[in-house]
């Protein structure tokens, strides 16, 4: 067991693999990688931006990355190009999480709205699935999709299983479930 002990200043934020190597984001937004046991600054390769998560490759090995000032960029041949997010009814989406699924469709999990399906190829969004219509709770902590193409939604109160064509089912600690 290795640790790494933090600054008391700036507690660590989340950790995300990109290219094999494990970075961690530090709450004054300092991006590191770890490598050898140690903490090491890194800027330059993602261009002054700081990743939240990195939602990996679709088959033509573009990649989704969301950032801590809750922008969207898909990294392709290692461009960063930003994804202009089209929609009139989304304010602050604060996004936690991410997953694409199919190779223009992603998933952005967020800690207030629920779950915002977006069109990357126009940026619109599709629909968002939130508390007032099947998901148990807007705080979505984490999304994972399972081999039948169906979306696994981690939240504060449940697990919520969103398909394309079947309505939202969910799993909570109620009795009897």
């Amino acid at each position: 067991l290795a640790e790494i002990e933090g600054n008391d200043s700036y507690p660590f934020g989340g950790l995300f693999v990109f290219d094999g190597e494990i970075h961690l984001t530090q709450s004054d937004d300092e991006l590191l990688l770890i490598e050898c046991e140690q903490l090491t600054p890194v800027t330059a390769r993602f261009q002054g931006i700081i990743p939240l998560f990195d939602a990996g490759e679709t088959d033509s090995e573009q990649r989704l990355i969301g950032t801590v000032d809750n922008r969207l960029f898909i990294v392709e041949s290692g461009q960063f190009n930003e994804l202009q997010i089209q929609s009139e009814e989304l304010g602050d989406i604060n996004m936690n999480c991410g997953v694409w699924l199919n190779q223009t469709d992603i998933a952005v999990g967020t800690i207030t709205e629920g779950v915002i399906f977006i069109d990357t190829s126009t940026g619109k969004v599709i629909t968002v699935s939130d508390n007032t219509n099947g998901l148990m709770d807007n705080e979505v902590l984490t999304l994972s999709m399972d081999r039948d193409n169906g979306l696994w939604v981690g939240a504060s109160l449940g697990l919520s299983r969103i398909a394309p064509d079947l309505p939202i089912s969910r799993w909570d600690n109620y009795p009897g479930i």
